[in-house]
């Protein structure tokens, strides 16, 4: 039996299982109902795109609104986080947060710098203290002002993944770009949109399409490539 053949022969023994959707938000009913917004003093406001579109006019502040699937806490501790996200000038970053506690501000964020155009995850002790778990990487090209970018950041158990491309969904990249460990913060915690400029400037952001569901309990995605790859030696 060939290799292709054999690997086939196993996924009709154990099929796919996608993961279990625990929210979702297109915003096309207008609003940000379920979204708590109260962190800072930014602006809140679903457009006529009906994007969620976060905003500031003046100094060193954040947009960071909220939700879980539970009210402002999720069910669970393991999930993947998917946006899109289009940054307008001056904007420095925007960024996903899980396992996030919005009184403590500790948690796990995956940030897209805007003007270096490098990404990567930190873990948050403090609104002003952080460590590294996936270094900083270059984006190819940088990040451009207007553009639709898609954001993916999936924590399970001490594991945390995330990667960006564009093009929609139908076009995300089957491997992770950045992978790291930290087991500080295995909570249930919130799910966060994050915008900020680190110049102290105004800033302005556009998130859609939110989509949290539980980790994937079948095979990655790659996974399937090499499947089809295999089959057809």
């Amino acid at each position: 039996m060939r290799t292709g053949t054999a690997l086939l022969a196993i996924l009709l023994v154990a099929p796919w299982c996608g993961g279990q959707v625990l929210f979702e938000d297109d915003f096309s009913d207008g609003d940000y109902e379920g979204w708590y917004t109260n962190l800072f003093d930014a602006g809140y406001e679903v457009n006529g795109a009906y994007r969620f579109e976060l905003s500031y006019s003046g100094n060193d502040q954040y947009a960071m609104p909220c939700r879980g699937d539970l009210g402002q806490v999720m069910s669970q501790r393991d999930y993947s986080v998917v946006a899109e996200v289009i940054g307008h000038d001056p904007t420095s970053h925007v960024g996903l947060e899980v396992r996030f506690d919005p009184e403590s501000f500790t948690g796990y964020v995956f940030y897209l710098n805007l003007l270096a155009g490098t990404y990567y995850v930190l873990r948050c002790d403090t609104l002003a203290q952080w460590e590294s778990v996936c270094p900083s990487t270059p984006y190819p090209g940088g990040f451009d002002y207007g553009t639709s970018y898609w954001m993916r950041l999936e924590c399970k158990q001490d594991t945390l993944r995330a990667k960006v491309w564009e093009g929609g969904p139908a076009l995300e990249p089957s491997e992770w770009m950045l992978e790291g460990c930290d087991e500080t913060y295995y909570t249930y915690g919130t799910v966060c949109l994050e915008v900020f400029n680190k110049l102290g400037d105004d800033f302005d952001a556009e998130f859609d399409n939110i989509d949290v569901t539980a980790p994937s309990l079948g095979l990655e995605p790659g996974t399937w490539a090499r499947i089809k790859a295999s089959s057809a030696e």
